[in-house]
């Protein structure tokens, strides 16, 4: 937990130079990385486990994200 700060710490020089459509690149090039990787964990844990609701709650999770997402612009 004491990276997360260290990291922004560094990085912040960076970023502050960027402009804001690459900045905007960036954030949602990590913000993908992340889903995919959270996706890619929480899956298997599901099949491991056999219940059935858990796929959708997490389908309508996703879904979710997505009504809000597109509801903003």
């Amino acid at each position: 937990a004491l990276t997360t700060p260290i990291g922004a710490f560094f990085a912040y020089p960076f970023i502050s130079r960027m402009d804001n459509s690459v900045l905007g690149l960036a954030l949602g090039f990590v913000v993908g990385v992340l889903i995919y990787l959270s996706a890619s964990h929480l899956l298997p844990e599901v099949k491991e486990h056999g219940k059935k609701h858990a796929y959708w709650a997490f389908l309508i999770g996703i879904l979710l994200g997505i009504v809000i997402f597109l509801s903003k612009k």
